[in-house]
């Protein structure tokens, strides 16, 4: 009896033993799943289609054996390549079928269904569809299988074809964010609708896409530029139809209602126009496409409407509703918001005002800093002052304000430091307590001449303050002020004024006196001879915090020095 349990033992070990050493050798032989995708994008005509990669796309990889009762397994995930190419070595042999599916879901973006307003998952779809769905079954467990497919239908390529335009606006925002930003970029949820207009939706954090506008690229990123707004920036959630002259509270398509413009809602949607274009125009030609099928319910503004608005008469009229009304003003107008980030942006214009060209990257990292740090909604005003604030030239957004007849604000806060460009003859006032006293992008010698602008002055306590030096020393070192008390009157005060003295060891700060009024042009400053480089707060200049810290002062006119 003994014997013959040792030799039943003998024989059960030797079929367990068999069989891992199978297991063995098939994990070393595993099948290997490859494929190359691609979905039908319209052209312009929104006739004819062309191939497209399915780039960077989420992909899942599913096994089913033979049995009767087998169901389908995840063997694994992968991620499809540029091409749309994937390559996945199953970690074990399964001798029963294979299955793909691709995800309209990448590093940017999940698209869900159609009409699926519950996020539930990205769209997903297999090799075949909408036909007959193709599995495939290894021959041996090193065999290779292929499942190369193009979706050439409408319905599942208007998925894919939201996820990759989502995706070169994600890229542009990477690529362009203010460097002290570290708040992550992450995927926006995408969710086309027969039944909607385009437009995002902040409450449920959705962008919703007019299926007639799946395959305008520009429209898609025009609503990704409100995604980035509520993650990036502040985003004023301000429903309207809007057309770039009115916004109304109507539908699309409805009677109209009244109308809205403000100043907020005009950043809103002028950034978002301003930012499809500028995504369309940095890449290579063909990349993104605007092709407009039946039906489409919203779009964006084009680059040829925001170099040349076109006439908008509401300026001066009323807005609101009954008991609650306000004036339109010139900032409360979409396409003047767009076309001064445009030709801040654009090039090869000969426009007098338009004095600026590939200052996109600025445009992105104030609306990605300084504009989310306002206690409301931005302004193009906002954005005058966080431009100024960083040391860019006054003098170019001065122009466009001017072009587009809105005045030029009042900023508050103050500058840390001047920066003397010599190219322009101009004092830039900026925040940043690292930039160089003298312009270092600027190599040209300093000249005599005065940078005017036909734009109207602010009333008083303006960023404008222009600097009068009063010595000047000429080379490669920075120039120097010394800090000369002088009088001056302004608005009938008298001030002890000066200019801010550059050199080493010096202890002289200016701070500007704060006027009432702006009938005298010329800068007022009061020398103080001391500064608490604590920072604690002091009561001798009568202002908190650190003295001798430089403050706006009243528009002024600056004396240049003549030429060295």
């Amino acid at each position: 009896m003994t014997a013959s349990v040792s030799r039943m033992g003998r024989w059960l070990r030797i079929p367990l033993v068999v069989a891992f050493g199978v297991l063995l050798s098939a994990g070393a032989r595993a099948a290997t799943v490859t494929g190359t995708f691609t979905f039908a994008k319209f052209t312009a005509d929104a006739t004819t289609t062309i191939k497209r990669p399915i780039a960077f796309a989420h992909v899942e990889i599913y096994t089913k054996g033979n049995g009767t009762f087998d169901t389908w397994g995840l063997a694994g995930t992968t991620t499809t390549d540029a091409n749309g190419a994937i390559s996945f070595t199953d970690p074990v042999c399964h001798m029963g079928s294979y299955d793909v599916r691709i995800y309209a879901q990448n590093y940017a973006a999940i698209v869900i269904p159609i009409d699926q307003v519950v996020n539930n998952g990205a769209f997903s779809t297999e090799p075949g569809r909408p036909g007959a769905v193709i599995n495939k079954t290894p021959s041996s467990c090193n065999a290779t299988l292929d499942f190369s497919f193009d979706f050439s239908d409408l319905y599942n390529s208007e998925h894919f074809n939201i996820a990759e335009a989502a995706r070169r606006g994600f890229d542009y925002a990477s690529m362009h964010r203010d460097p002290r930003e570290t708040d992550p970029l992450g995927q926006a949820v995408f969710q086309p609708s027969t039944v909607s207009f385009s437009w995002y939706n902040s409450t449920v954090d959705q962008v919703v896409i007019n299926r007639g506008a799946a395959f305008d690229d520009p429209a898609v990123v025009h609503e990704y530029g409100h995604w980035l707004e509520r993650h990036l920036s502040t985003f004023a959630p301000i429903p309207a139809s809007h057309g770039g002259c009115a916004a109304t509270l109507s539908v699309p398509g409805g009677p109209p209602g009244p109308t809205i413009n403000t100043p907020e809602q005009a950043w809103m949607e002028g950034f978002a126009d301003y930012f499809a274009g500028v995504v369309f125009a940095s890449l290579p030609p063909g990349t993104l496409i605007q092709a407009i099928l039946p039906g489409e319910m919203g779009g964006t503004a084009a680059p040829s409407i925001m170099e040349t608005p076109p006439p908008c008469s509401l300026v001066g009229t009323q807005a609101g509703t009954p008991g609650d009304t306000w004036t339109i003003t010139a900032s409360a107008i979409e396409f003047n918001v767009a076309a001064i980030l445009w030709d801040l942006y654009d090039t090869g214009t000969n426009e007098s005002f338009d004095v600026s060209s590939g200052q996109d990257t600025a445009i992105f990292q104030i609306l990605d800093r300084e504009l989310s740090q306002l206690p409301g909604n931005p302004k193009i005003e906002d954005f005058y002052c966080a431009w100024v604030g960083r040391g860019l030239p006054a003098r170019t957004l001065d122009l466009l304000f001017a072009e587009r007849g809105i005045p030029l604000p009042t900023c508050s806060g103050f500058a840390e430091r001047l920066v003397w460009r010599p190219s322009t003859g101009e004092w830039l006032a900026s925040s940043d307590t690292s930039a160089p006293m003298v312009d270092q992008a600027s190599t040209t010698a300093m000249e005599s001449r005065t940078s005017r602008s036909s734009a109207p002055r602010p009333e008083s306590g303006g960023s404008r303050a222009a600097w009068a030096p009063t010595s000047c020393r000429c080379g490669a070192a920075p120039a120097t002020f010394p800090c000369r008390p002088t009088t001056t009157t302004t608005a009938g005060r008298t001030w002890r004024s000066g200019v801010r003295r550059r050199a080493p060891g010096s202890s002289c700060r200016a701070r500007p006196a704060i006027a009432s009024s702006s009938s005298e042009s010329r800068a007022t400053f009061r020398c103080l001879e001391t500064t608490t480089a604590t920072g604690r707060s002091t009561s001798q200049y009568g202002i908190p915090g650190r003295s001798g810290v430089r403050r706006q002062a009243p528009p002024s006119r600056r004396t240049d020095c003549g030429p060295c």
